[in-house]
């Protein structure tokens, strides 16, 4: 009540009497009890995560590698770029902008012949028909599954190509695709070709087939490295073949016979498969049926034009029987022999040079039984022809090669014991 006096230590009491009670009355609510070593802070906090002490000693350690490898790492900068730059690879800045063509490559051969099928009054008839002839060489090496089907019909095709549009290096790209056909396919497109050789076709079409079977007939046969310059590939080069024909003659004649002396002496070893020597009788005979079937037909034969086919024809033969392989060469070299010699009397001196490469390749591969027959058989005229055509030919080119020949003979008789004088 009013006037009497306050004990402010029992009022202290009783507050700490409704705090003990207090505390009693919440035993029921869950209780915090501290860890060893848990701070206040983390009491404060219940719903931090829970960590053990392996976790923080572990943590802590990370850190420290952690802040170690970084600051390596800042003086390794140098060392780290020039591993990075040996690595990375440039990206190649050539474009060959076939995306900007007319006409896209072809990738199919059916599709590079509808380009070559295209009419020569359509809008891009000079870039379909480029682009098929520049695409055609390397697509028909990498052998689709339809060349079997497509091959003869491409061959004709480019046959029958004009270069209309004075497209450059036409030629080269005509004779490369119909080559390729040829080494890849060469008993269907071969076939085919040596029949198209003898129909209605123009003289330059019938070169052009001479041409590629000798190029085949060359790369087939081995002697044509798979990577060789563009030069070294061409058919004409490969035979020896350019626009003399003489020279044409004599360096295939000359090839031959600087061969006989060894061929004769040691057995011929090939260091390289020979492919063409299951291929060359079929390609020989059939050349061969041809002539005999058309050897009467003047628009083949006569005049300039004859001859020269004639002449071609001729090579074509002695390069396929030079590079048959020996298995084949004999009997081919001597039914060659047995065609062509009957003509070293020809007017033109052309024909009468591709008689002489003809002879100097069946001298070449023929056994020698068969020369023996040739030179000492009573009724044999060759060692006289060719002592006359030596000394009194009109043409020098044609005295040089059989000067070369007989030579060539009196070195394998002299070799086999019998040393005979040809003159």
């Amino acid at each position: 009540g009013l006037g009497q006096e306050v004990n402010f230590e029992e009022l202290q009491e009783d507050e700490d009497g409704d705090q003990e009670s207090a505390v009693v009355k919440s035993d029921d609510a869950p209780r915090i009890t501290p860890r060893k070593g848990m701070t206040k802070k983390q009491l404060l906090d219940p719903d931090a995560e829970y960590d053990s002490d392996e976790q923080e000693e572990a943590s802590r350690v990370s850190g420290q590698k952690s802040e170690a490898l970084a600051s390596s790492n800042f003086f390794d900068d140098d060392d780290s770029s020039v591993q990075w730059e040996d690595e990375l690879v440039p990206y190649d800045l050539e474009d060959d902008e076939e995306d900007l063509l007319e006409t896209p490559k072809p990738l199919h051969l059916i599709e590079a012949l509808d380009l070559l099928r295209t009419g020569e009054n359509h809008d891009h008839a000079y870039s379909r028909h480029e682009a098929a002839m520049n695409a055609l060489p390397d697509l028909i090496r990498t052998r689709p599954d339809n060349l079997p089907d497509v091959a003869v019909s491409l061959a004709l095709q480019l046959l029958r190509m004009e270069n209309k549009f004075n497209m450059e290096g036409f030629d080269k790209k005509q004779g490369d695709a119909i080559r390729a056909l040829l080494v890849e396919e060469p008993l269907s497109v071969g076939q085919s070709l040596i029949e198209e050789l003898f129909e209605d076709i123009g003289l330059a079409d019938r070169l052009s087939i001479l041409a590629s079977l000798q190029g085949a007939a060359f790369e087939l046969s081995g002697n044509l490295p798979p990577k060789v310059q563009e030069e070294e590939k061409r058919p004409e080069m490969a035979v020896g073949y350019d626009d003399n024909s003489k020279s044409l003659s004599l360096q295939q004649g000359s090839r031959v016979l600087s061969k006989t002396r060894w061929k004769r002496s040691r057995p011929l070893q090939r260091l390289i498969k020979n492919n063409f020597s299951s291929v060359a009788p079929m390609w020989f005979y059939s050349l061969l049926a041809g002539f005999l079937k058309h050897k009467d037909n003047e628009t083949l034969w006569a005049g300039p034009t004859g001859s020269i086919f004639l002449a071609h024809f001729f090579r074509c033969l002695a390069t396929i029987v030079e590079f048959s392989g020996p298995q084949a060469s004999q009997v081919l070299a001597s039914d060659l022999f047995d065609l062509v010699w009957d003509f070293r009397t020809a007017d033109v001196a052309e024909i009468r040079l591709s008689v002489l490469v003809s002879v100097a390749t069946s001298i070449a591969m023929l056994p020698q039984e068969r020369i023996f027959n040739l030179v000492l058989r009573e009724d044999s005229n060759f060692v006289k022809a060719i002592a006359d055509i030596s000394a009194a030919d009109p043409n020098e080119e044609c005295r040089s090669l059989s000067q070369t020949i007989s030579r060539s003979m009196y070195e394998v008789l002299h070799d086999s014991g019998t040393a005979l004088q040809l003159s």
